[in-house]
């Protein structure tokens, strides 16, 4: 179960990065003569997804050691971040990301070839 758990953070999360990202700058606060609130609903979507991840984030350090789990799951939505925005997003990438992404695979591999906490 905490596997799954965990998969499911990691979509919430992510997706909530990005639904944020693709709502842009649809959060507009006014207080001029009345207190305005307006948001985009892409945003609402992200937000909402965001908070989805932090309930399940709540219940998964309560499963995990956080110095195993936490690098792992970053690590992981940051690999899955840069491609989603690479591919739907359109944003360019570099030599220092590749690189990077190759020592975050690299570090999640030695974290998890001993035994699984």
């Amino acid at each position: 179960m905490k596997y799954i758990l965990t998969v499911l953070y990691m979509f919430f999360s992510s997706s909530g990065i990005l639904l944020i990202k693709l709502g842009g700058d649809s959060l507009k606060l006014s207080f001029k003569e009345n207190f305005s609130f307006n948001i985009g609903y892409l945003t609402t979507l992200g937000f909402i997804s965001y908070i989805i991840g932090f309930i399940l984030w709540q219940k998964i350090l309560t499963s995990y050691n956080v110095s195993f789990i936490f690098p792992i799951t970053t690590g992981i939505i940051q690999i899955i971040l840069l491609i989603l925005s690479i591919t739907l997003l359109h944003e360019s990438y570099t030599l220092q990301s590749i690189v990077g992404t190759i020592i975050i695979i690299i570090g999640i591999i030695v974290l998890t070839t001993g035994s699984i906490q």
